[in-house]
């Protein structure tokens, strides 16, 4: 027994069809039945074994599984029925209900199953029951007179009659309703059903196109026709240029790859309305889960990279043109007559594009091909250009980073006034604000601290002038703006104690190398941590007389570390100082890691030499630092791998350590592998891809796919990961069929096997079909 269908049936994807017939044959009815009802959809195999093989209980199971799609529910019909004539029996009437009730069944093969004069009787009562338009109007035409009554009664269109049949009636019922309820969606298949569109000629839908074109419907009647299998593909292509107006929505284009109605190549190649399709695909790739549609944004993106590269190109000329053609309106062609059209002739005259607030986000077609242009291309390109237009990049906003060569073009270029716009709709993400550091640059620092939500390690390294260039040791100057705010002298200024002006900022003037800019933060609130790094440095700095001030009673200072100060300097004298602050800062960051706020641990982790790691280490073996510090810890950027391995091994499944740290070497992320589940145990209901740890390794390249499979545990987590990342896993489901085939001969007690130790099984991939191989190979 297992409660992992889905785990069991990616496992069973590796069998031979033979072997999958003994298999699951041998499987207890139980097993069978969850893989039929919730796995079976996404593994065409175990489709193809029950209507092969599969019971009448397991066809019913089959049905019940809500992600087949119609045409698996068109064979699952077929099926059926084929069954029914071969054993001179009436056609199952719950399996036919089932199919009916489906969410994904087509109004045609809801005609089909009601085409009988005299359907079941589990069919006839479940469309007698029924209310809904969009379950009903399927029956308008059945033959059985009370199932065509009821429908004429509950289905009707406009004043109270069923619409004629004909593109301009749909047209003129669709076009007269706003939809903006979440239910529109069923709405509109209900009125869908009342039409017989698979009954259209090519003329039918070229005048509903035509309709279409004069005046477009809204983004859901395009949606509910893009999914209609009859839909041809010239005119879905049509229906992606809808009447969405500024709010551009991605429906349709979503539904139309989802349904199979057209593909990423004809989006990007045959679909007219240039300007406005851009505005789609922009909204796809800001709105769509990137997991669940990683086939089509991965197809789309290749799709878009080949033509702006072999269409555009890299003259700076024809992307101002291009620019021009999209600023004068919509460009009623194709992309490639859009790239044609700026290649041959000069842009139409256009006005200046107005820009937003800077706190609104802008679209901008122009820059979304440019993220596909060749990198090296990018400065000229934008060099090209009017000032004005780099407007284009800094309002353009799709909560996806730049890339970096595009980022790096337009600092090449960009002036004050943009460099502020700019910075609120881009600098959130850690790639683009790396590129922004790298710069080395104080005004973009300042612009960076200015308009942005940074890190508090961020305000760290621009204060401390912490070079981000490759090979660069000199400390970057800092902007007057910084400096001001640094003294407290900003002004007025938000809460939020990130932001500049906040008076929080004054904190981050300890690590400044500024004695006077040290003396000046020490007057004002500051954590322990950082009064000992102020403290410090005024001592290395030989700044003791101001220093013994600072320490007298009711001074400034906290009043442990005033009175070590004091004593150290009356006992021992100044050159005792420094050893003496020196353990203190030791011991202090001991006690804040363990007992400390959020805020003194901060500060333990901003400071202008390493923390005491091997304390730190020693701590974490003791089991006793609170998962916010081992968090906090997790984020800083010169971790020992002694400490990171530390921190990997205390997690306990519930903090972000694995997900803040493994990624950033391949010798924690291979350690964690060792001592982590790919997958933590609160996610195994469902999965988050922006919080899973593996995946985020995979991503930047710490581990490969071979890693995961060798490593990875457990053997069910592992499968779950396979499943869910196709693309960057899917190497793995031949490694599985090269493991599972060192087998005994008679696999289907090792297929049984597996399926029952799977759900308790805590090793590797590569342990569990070992563990299987031993326990079912033939005693000597």
């Amino acid at each position: 027994m297992t409660s992992r269908p889905n785990e069991l049936a990616l496992l069973l994807d590796s069998c031979a069809t033979t072997d999958l017939a003994t298999t699951l044959a041998r499987l207890p009815a139980e097993n069978r039945a969850d893989l039929l009802r919730h796995a079976a959809a996404r593994h065409p195999a175990l489709v193809d074994w029950t209507f092969a093989q599969g019971t009448g209980d397991e066809l019913r199971a089959l049905a019940a599984n809500p992600r087949l799609d119609g045409e698996q529910l068109d064979r699952l019909v077929t099926c059926a029925h084929q069954r029914a004539a071969t054993d001179g029996k009436p056609v199952d009437g719950v399996l036919a209900a089932t199919v009916y009730r489906h969410r994904n069944t087509t109004a045609a093969l809801r005609r089909r199953l009601l085409e009988a004069p005299d359907p079941p009787d589990e069919l006839r009562s479940c469309v007698m029951h029924m209310t809904a338009r969009r379950l009903l109007g399927p029956a308008l035409d059945c033959p059985h007179p009370d199932l065509a009554k009821r429908a004429a009664i509950l289905a009707r269109g406009p004043k109270g009659a069923r619409p004629a049949n004909t593109p301009a009636a749909l047209y003129a019922w669709f076009k007269g309703t706003t939809y903006t309820s979440p239910k529109s969606h069923a709405l509109l298949r209900g009125r869908l059903a009342l039409f017989r569109t698979d009954t259209w000629k090519p003329a039918d839908w070229a005048a509903l196109a035509a309709l279409h074109d004069a005046d477009p419907l809204d983004p859901a009647p395009c949606t509910v026709l893009v999914e209609l299998p009859e839909c041809p593909r010239d005119i879905a292509l049509a229906l992606l240029h809808d009447d969405s107006g500024d709010d551009v929505r991605a429906d349709t284009l979503t539904a139309g790859l989802r349904y199979g109605t057209f593909t990423a190549a004809d989006v990007v190649r045959r679909a007219p309305h240039a300007t406005h399709l851009l505005r789609t695909l922009e909204c796809f790739d800001r709105d769509r889960d990137p997991l669940a549609h990683a086939a089509h944004i991965r197809a789309l993106h290749r799709e878009l990279t080949a033509l702006v590269r072999e269409s555009l190109g890299e003259d700076p000329a024809v992307w101002r043109t291009l620019l021009g053609h999209l600023s004068a309106g919509d460009f009623p062609g194709t992309l490639p007559d859009l790239a044609a059209a700026a290649r041959s002739t000069p842009a139409p005259p256009h006005p200046r594009r107005a820009w937003p607030h800077t706190q609104q986000v802008s679209t901008s077609p122009f820059t979304h091909l440019l993220r596909f242009a060749e990198p090296a291309a990018l400065s000229g390109i934008l060099g090209a250009l009017d000032p004005h237009d780099l407007g284009e990049i800094a309002h353009y906003d799709i909560q996806k980073p730049l890339p970096d060569a595009l980022v790096d073009a337009f600092l090449d270029h960009a002036g004050p006034e943009l460099l502020d716009v700019f910075m609120p709709h881009h600098a959130y993400h850690d790639r683009t604000r790396a590129c922004l550091l790298r710069r080395d640059d104080p005004s973009v620092n300042a612009a960076l601290l200015r308009g942005s939500d940074v890190p508090r390690r961020t305000w760290y390294e621009i204060a401390s002038g912490t070079p981000h260039t490759p090979g660069s040791e000199a400390r970057v100057p800092l902007h007057p703006e910084v400096l001001a705010h640094l003294r407290g002298e900003g002004g007025e200024g938000g809460r939020d104690e990130r932001r500049p002006g906040s008076g929080s900022a004054a904190r981050f003037a300890v690590h400044t190398r500024d004695a006077d800019l040290v003396l000046g933060a020490l007057h004002r609130p500051l954590t322990t941590a950082h009064q000992i790094t102020a403290c410090r440095f005024l001592a290395a700095s030989g700044r003791i007389t101001e220093l013994a001030e600072l320490a007298e009673r009711h001074g400034p200072l906290d009043p442990l570390l005033g009175t070590a100060i004091r004593r150290t300097l009356a006992v021992r004298g100044p050159r005792a100082l420094d050893r003496r602050l020196a353990a203190l800062d030791r011991a202090q960051a001991v006690h804040d890691l363990q007992h400390g706020t959020a805020e003194a641990v901060h500060a333990q982790l901003e400071r202008d030499e390493p923390p005491p790691w091997p304390e730190v280490q020693s701590l974490l073996a003791t089991g006793r630092t609170p998962a916010r510090s081992r968090e906090l810890l997790a984020e800083h950027p010169d971790l020992p791998d002694e400490v990171a391995i530390a921190l990997l091994r205390a997690d306990d499944g519930t903090t972000a350590v694995p997900f803040l740290l493994a990624h950033r070497s391949r010798t924690w992320a291979t350690a964690a592998l060792g001592m982590l589940p790919v997958v933590p145990t609160w996610m195994e209901g469902h999965l988050h891809p922006d919080l899973l740890w593996s995946a985020r390794c995979l991503e930047s390249g710490a581990l490969t796919a071979e890693d995961v499979f060798a490593l990875g545990r457990p053997a069910r987590s592992v499968l779950r990961l396979i499943g869910a990342y196709p693309y960057e896993l899917g190497v793995l489901r031949e490694r599985m069929a090269e493991e599972t085939a060192r087998l005994s001969a008679d696999r289907s007690d090792a297929w049984a096997v597996a399926a029952a130790l799977l759900d308790e099984f805590t090793g590797t991939l590569t342990e569990l079909i070992a563990t299987v191989a031993a326990a079912t190979s033939p005693v000597d």
